[in-house]
């Protein structure tokens, strides 16, 4: 009997040892995890947001009606998801109902079209502006999670595309974004 629970003691033992040792490791990753997010700020670009690492920056030039415009994206691939960030300048300030309507033919151009099926989409305002939150899914499963930002001229445009990203990932990354509006 005493060598039973001997037997047993040490059995325990070695068992929140290994649990320990366990909940270290998971610590461990969990920090190293967190340590890829970091705060990320444009200051040509007015924003900050939260991004899973350093972002390659891009630009690109291209003509709407006749408009030149520049875009400024900024990418970065984590895992099985790439996080971005855009902005554009538009060339006059909108009208609320004018700027209301950029707003849904940018979202119908970024979720239609490709053979993607429009999840949800819904119509927010954010700090007085316009805002378009979107999810689609793609025929093999990946979802992309768009967010667009009207604020003054500038169209600011979130984008998760991912296999299969948690929920709080994609939120993590829409929550931290903050713009300062440029007059």
């Amino acid at each position: 009997m005493a060598q039973r629970n001997k037997i047993a003691g040490v059995a325990l033992i070695v068992l929140a040892l290994v649990l320990m040792g366990t909940e270290v490791l998971l610590q461990s990753l969990r920090q190293r995890y967190e340590s890829h997010w970091k705060k990320f700020t444009s200051t040509e670009g007015n924003f900050s947001v939260v991004m899973p690492g350093k972002p390659k920056e891009e630009t690109q030039s291209f003509l709407i009606n006749g408009v030149k415009m520049e875009e400024h994206r900024f990418s970065v691939l984590f895992g099985n998801a790439s996080f971005a960030v855009s902005y554009l300048d538009g060339p006059v300030l909108l009208t609320p109902a004018a700027g209301e309507r950029m707003l849904d033919a940018v979202g119908q151009a970024l979720t239609q079209g490709d053979g993607s099926k429009t999840l949800s989409a819904y119509k927010l305002i954010v700090n007085d502006y316009p805002v378009r939150e979107y999810k689609t899914m793609a025929e093999d499963g990946s979802q992309t999670d768009i967010k667009l930002y009207l604020v003054r001229r500038r169209l600011y445009i979130l984008i998760v595309a991912q296999d299969r990203v948690t929920y709080h990932e994609v939120n993590r990354f829409f929550d931290s974004f903050t713009s300062e509006p440029r007059e």
